[in-house]
């Protein structure tokens, strides 16, 4: 039987790891069978690259040369040829703005810059020393985060956007995390990387994950919805799985796949 799907995209979070934060028994033995099927996997993550590998390791990703897209498309990691790849960076502006709205709304903030990264808790009160520690350094992401949840995600997020509308995209990964990235990066990058190197076209990939920094992936490739996901997401959606708690990455496979 030919397969349907030459790649296979996976978010991490609320998707491929569970709300453990692993990855179940069920969805590691499904993305390697389809792997020694021949089908590419690649990880698509708000995560930094370093975040990524423990977890591709497991799933094999090194011996069948797949791929990792990190930092919501700003970062991408060729196994076969490992090689790293990154994109443009934010200016000093988004930390400053972001750190206000994190002390307006007691929210934790964080940023990664290659390696390095910072964060405060929910409830710092010296933003400005944080400023002039991180002066020098140019952040591949920034981000609000409460693992309570943030109350009116969306409010925060939208005056983020109109702070910031000239310097970075915005995105609600979740309702506990909001992040920041340079314009022009997005997981469909790294996707559409993956596609011209293997010279595939945009429906021979499927995409399954559950967050609106997976959006643009659902508008233009064949696309998963987790079952907790938003709804924009399933309106787009070619096949709602289960949740994350439920293999609903090894269900989508083995309905779609195999």
């Amino acid at each position: 039987m030919t397969n349907r799907y030459k790649a296979v995209i996976i978010d991490m979070d609320g998707t491929l790891l569970n709300s453990h934060k692993e990855i179940s028994k069920r969805n590691k033995e499904m993305v390697i069978d389809i792997q020694q099927r021949g089908i590419k996997v690649a990880l698509a993550s708000g995560r930094p690259l370093d975040h990524l590998m423990e977890d591709a390791l497991k799933i094999e990703l090194d011996k069948y040369h797949g791929y990792l897209v990190g930092n919501n498309g700003q970062e991408f990691y060729d196994f076969k040829e490992k090689a790293i790849y990154r994109g443009a960076r934010l200016p000093q502006e988004v930390l400053i703005n972001t750190l206000k709205i994190a002390e307006k709304y007691h929210l934790s903030c964080f940023g990664l810059s290659q390696g390095y990264r910072f964060r405060t808790e929910k409830h710092h009160d010296d933003y400005p020393s944080v400023i002039k520690e991180n002066k020098d350094i140019i952040f591949d992401k920034i981000g609000l985060n409460d693992h309570a949840g943030i109350k009116n995600v969306w409010l925060v997020a939208n005056e983020l956007k109109e702070l910031l509308a000239e310097h970075c995209q915005v995105m609600v990964t979740d309702n506990t995390t909001i992040e920041l990235v340079p314009f022009g990066i997005d997981k469909i990058v790294g996707v559409d990387r993956i596609r011209d190197l293997n010279h595939f076209h945009n429906e021979d990939i499927l995409v399954i994950g559950d967050g609106e920094n997976d959006y643009q992936m659902s508008c233009h490739y064949p696309f998963v919805a987790m079952h907790d996901c938003f709804d924009k997401l399933k309106e787009k959606a070619i096949f709602i799985t289960l949740s994350n708690d439920e293999d609903g990455v090894a269900y989508a496979i083995e309905k779609l796949c195999i």
